[in-house]
C-alpha cells in the first residue's frame, strides 16, 4: 500500500467522511440538475439507518433526524418547498414519539421558511 495512505483507512470510508450534509446542500444550489452527491449522501444515510444492529425505536429515532438533516439541505440548497414538506414529516415523526424538542424545533425551521 502506499506509504502516503493508512493500511486501515478505504476510499469509500473517506468518502463518507467528506459527505457532509453542507457540501450536499452546496451541490444542489450550484447544479440543481446533477444529483450525484445527494444520491450518494442519500445511500450512505439509508445504509446507516437501516443496519441490522439498530433497535426499531433507533430506527424511527435516526429517521427522524436523516428527515431533518434532509430538511435542512434542502432549506440551504434553496428548495423551501420540499424543506417545508421535510420539517412536516420531521415534525410528525417527533410528535408521534413524544420527542418534544425535535418537535418544537422542526415548527421553528418552519416558520422561516
Amino acid at each position: 500500500m502506499n506509504e502516503s495512505t493508512p493500511e486501515n483507512s478505504k476510499p469509500v470510508e473517506r468518502f463518507e467522511e467528506i459527505l457532509t450534509p453542507k457540501l450536499v446542500s452546496e451541490s444542489l444550489r450550484n447544479n440543481p440538475e446533477d444529483l450525484s452527491l445527494f444520491t450518494a449522501w442519500m445511500d450512505v444515510r439509508q445504509r446507516q439507518i437501516q443496519a441490522s444492529y439498530i433497535s426499531r425505536e433507533d430506527t424511527e429515532t435516526r429517521t427522524m433526524e436523516f428527515t431533518i438533516e434532509l430538511a435542512g439541505i434542502y432549506r440551504d440548497a434553496g428548495l423551501y418547498e420540499a424543506a417545508a414538506d421535510a420539517y412536516n414529516d420531521a415534525a410528525d415523526m417527533a410528535q408521534a414519539n413524544g420527542i418534544d424538542r425535535a418537535y418544537e424545533a422542526c415548527l421553528a425551521e418552519l416558520a422561516k421558511i
